[in-house]
């Protein structure tokens, strides 16, 4: 079908119609006509594209219209418009403004360093007045907090008591730590500190590098520092302080000789 026996159309229907031929009223039955003929036309697409640029609220509310024409969309639009109050709309985007950084100061002082630092970061955004792509990023990244945080680690205490993964102060008022498990962890922490004082020892002094026994000896003991309270241990100290002071005599001596060849 031609154009104009689609314009002759849109004519004779609002004559059956009894509707005068005014612009509204012909480009409504030109676009019935058009589609009717399986013809597409860009001007009778206007409606549903301004419409799709609406935010969901408006779209939905639109539906309950029946809107038909482009002045009907225009009419919608301004009627929306004049009731909408900015004043309200500024109070309340301020509001909710200040409300997140209240609750981004609340994180930030949890016991948790990477949510503490994202929630500074983001505080410190938001006061730079920074742009929609920029808070967005920082949306994402708390996205990527709440899918990755693993709070595996609690169960870890479970032989101390009970683990209340929603309440650290009560998971640590649960915890049975009795006098002789805090001198345990005591003397554990006391180990530690021990057992790196005396693999330093085990280093020569002079000689530039360590036999395979000292390096298994200092390995044994780092990874296990309760191994000192042991009497197994005490000749394997005694051999690798012994090699120590050997390489140190023999890079001694090799010195002397080379001095001497000179």
């Amino acid at each position: 079908m031609t154009m104009q026996a689609i314009i002759n159309n849109a004519v004779k229907r609002l004559k059956l119609e009894g509707k005068l031929l005014t612009p509204d009223f012909y480009a409504e039955a030109f676009c019935k006509e058009a589609k009717k003929a399986g013809m597409n036309v860009e001007d009778c697409n206007h409606l549903e594209r301004f419409t799709k640029s609406l935010n969901p609220e408006f779209q939905k509310d639109l539906k309950n219209y029946h809107i038909k024409t482009e002045h009907e969309f225009v009419r919608f639009v301004i009627s929306k418009l004049n009731r909408t109050n900015p004043t309200q709309a500024t109070q309340t985007i301020e509001a909710q403004s200040l409300l997140t950084k209240r609750v981004l100061q609340v994180v930030s002082v949890l016991h948790n360093k990477e949510a503490s630092q994202l929630a500074k970061k983001t505080i410190d955004i938001l006061d730079s007045g920074a742009k929609s792509e920029q808070i967005d990023v920082f949306r994402q990244r708390w996205v990527n907090f709440l899918t990755t945080y693993d709070d595996t680690f609690l169960q870890e205490l479970k032989s101390l008591g009970t683990v209340e993964s929603k309440d650290l102060r009560k998971s640590i008022e649960n915890l049975n730590l009795s006098t002789n498990d805090t001198m345990l962890i005591e003397s554990t922490s006391v180990l530690k500190k021990v057992s790196k004082l005396l693999i330093s020892s085990f280093v020569p002094s002079i000689a530039s590098s360590v036999n395979d026994t000292i390096v298994n000896i200092s390995a044994k003991i780092q990874q296990n520092p309760s191994l000192l309270q042991s009497d197994s241990i005490e000749q394997e100290i005694k051999t690798a302080i012994s090699l120590r002071i050997a390489l140190d005599k023999e890079s001694v001596k090799a010195m002397v000789e080379s001095i001497d060849g000179v």
